[in-house]
């Protein structure tokens, strides 16, 4: 609900705090922003420019004030926000988010790691120390 009435949802990370000063992990919150079709407000880094599609679907800048008092100041008025929306929710409803696996549905995330379990389950040779897992199967 939060998140459906915001105008921009933001990502910022610290990408220098991360190995290398490589921001490489996926981030949930941007993926769920874009199920909302919002735009996103994203550190500039390889990953979220991929989930953002290149700004495409948000905005990218360095994790700093300055950079963020200028998005702010370049953002007075919702209309840029609007197109981005637009654009957003079109490649929601035509699948495009989804072929991109920026969007990924929370039963096809599940549905993928209870078959790695299981498959892992079944191929693991069991030791005493497992039992009571496998009497839970």
């Amino acid at each position: 609900m939060y998140i459906g009435a915001a105008d921009l949802c933001a990502a910022p990370y610290a990408v220098d705090r991360f190995d290398g000063g490589e921001l490489t992990v996926g981030s949930l919150k941007i993926s769920e922003y874009l199920a909302c079709a919002r735009p996103v407000l994203a550190t500039r880094a390889a990953r979220m420019e991929d989930l953002v599609s290149g700004g495409a679907y948000g905005l990218l800048v360095d994790n700093d004030e300055a950079a963020y008092r200028q998005v702010w100041r370049n953002l007075l008025g919702t209309g840029p926000l609007r197109e981005i929306e637009q654009r957003i929710f079109r490649d929601l409803m035509d699948g495009t988010l989804r072929r991109r696996l920026a969007v990924v549905r929370w039963s096809e995330s599940a549905a993928m790691l209870a078959g790695v379990a299981g498959e892992v389950l079944r191929d693991t040779r069991w030791s005493a120390k497992t039992t009571t897992v496998r009497s839970w199967q």
